[in-house]
């Protein structure tokens, strides 16, 4: 596994098995790939695990309240984009070679994926898993964006929609609704998970992953 920095921010890569795609995953500023790289054996990729120093704030598209406690989202989703596409993924095709991109995460940094995506970085797939499409405005401004197709793996856990949070209930039906539309332009892979928000999330971030690379055989 190699190291790199960038403008203060950190991302690991790691080789799991030969070639394959670059996968870029969003993670929080503490969270270590190691456990996600031993579910992923057998696959061929670029693991690009990039950070996040402030969850909320990095990975928001926009101000919002808090969805629980007392911190709210900063909304610099837009300057996290701008580093990707600009600093992380130049310096990875330098090192690594030019290959196909796709862009996952998790929560927020699922609903990121997709924002990046919608708002023009270059990828071929986009993996959005228990993905926060809940989010205010999100459903609705997605739904007016005109981005260039891709493959789309998407996925939520059973019971996320029995949550006692009202904006994070509505998880389930933001994540259907906006896979039925995008189905009709692009091939979308969607799946439920069995239980809530926080449960098995590296073993759902590793199917999502195996989901992705299936939907490009």
């Amino acid at each position: 596994m190699e190291t790199f920095e960038r403008s203060g921010r950190i991302f690991r890569v790691v080789q799991i098995g030969r070639g394959g795609p670059s996968v870029f995953w969003g993670t929080g500023a503490h969270e270590a790939p190691e456990a996600l790289i031993e579910r992923l054996e057998g696959q061929n990729l670029l693991l690009v695990a990039y950070q996040a120093e402030d969850w909320n704030r990095c990975f928001s598209p926009w101000p919002a309240p808090p969805a629980f406690g007392s911190e709210g989202f900063a909304g610099e989703g837009a300057r996290t984009l701008r580093w990707l596409t600009d600093e992380c993924a130049p310096q990875i095709a330098s090192r690594f070679g030019a290959r196909e991109k796709l862009l996952c995460g998790y929560s927020l940094a699922g609903l990121f994926a997709v924002y990046a995506w919608l708002r023009g970085m270059p990828v071929e797939g986009i993996g959005c898993f228990s993905g926060s499409l809940w989010y205010d405005r999100f459903a609705d401004w997605a739904q007016s964006q005109s981005a260039a197709p891709v493959r789309l793996a998407l996925s939520i856990g059973d019971r996320e929609k029995r949550t006692g949070n009202p904006r994070m209930a509505q998880g389930e039906a933001c994540t259907l609704l906006l896979a039925a539309h995008w189905a009709k332009q692009m091939p979308v892979r969607f799946w439920l998970e069995k239980g809530g928000h926080f449960d098995h999330t590296t073993a759902r971030i590793a199917r999502g992953i195996d989901g992705l690379l299936g939907a490009a055989e």
